[in-house]
């Protein structure tokens, strides 16, 4: 187990990432799943299906958009979560940790 800070995190430690509408749920029926190329096989276990939203780029984005906003980030067991935006329309995305990887939890 590797123990990280949340502004030392790069795309090969992130296994998924989530982007949808805050306070619903994230099944995907609200928002999109996307996983990395070089985890998908550690995901499909995870999920007990192939999956095959592969998509790199949306990694990048979605981690580098929780990092720039370490300061409202909310931390689970294996990912962390930002909401941002306005109430009505705001959007929550969250980045999901390869099983290697624990987080060092900002004190506050």
């Amino acid at each position: 187990m590797v123990k990280k800070a949340l502004q030392s995190l790069s795309p090969s430690d992130i296994v998924q990432v989530y982007v949808g509408q805050a306070r619903k749920c994230c099944c995907g029926c609200k928002g999109v799943h996307s996983y990395s190329s070089e985890h998908q096989a550690e995901a499909s276990e995870s999920h007990g299906y192939q999956v095959d939203n592969i998509d790199d780029v949306a990694v990048i984005k979605v981690l580098r958009t929780v990092q720039a906003n370490e300061e409202i980030a909310e931390f689970g067991s294996n990912h962390v979560a930002v909401s941002i935006g306005p109430k009505a329309r705001q959007k929550i995305y969250i980045v999901y940790f390869h099983k290697n990887v624990e987080m060092i939890v900002p004190a506050v």
